[in-house]
């Protein structure tokens, strides 16, 4: 089954969590075989789902926790948290 992992980013793009850095989050974890959620003020996303990291309406200063589950969990999240710090690759 593999070990559950979770850290947590806060959001610092000025436009928050929208459909750019959603998509770049739901590539990013496609490759891995855990099971990733993120979650936000109590709202719980897959982050293999781009519709559901967009309801999770994550504005910028908004806390990410980032939670996996499998045998490559650990290299998911620390995937994610990367990913968040290069503002998931999007320059304005």
């Amino acid at each position: 089954m593999g070990c559950k992992v979770k850290n947590s980013f806060v959001v610092l793009n000025d436009k928050g969590l929208h459909s750019c850095p959603a998509t770049e989050i739901v590539r990013c974890v496609q490759v891995y075989k855990a099971k990733v959620f993120l979650n936000c003020r109590g709202a719980r996303a897959d982050a293999k789902s781009i519709l559901e990291l967009l309801m999770l309406r994550a504005d910028q200063g908004a806390e990410i926790e980032v939670e996996a589950e499998g045998v490559d969990a650990e290299q998911a999240v620390n995937a994610i948290i990367s990913l968040s710090k290069t503002n998931f690759n999007i320059h304005y």
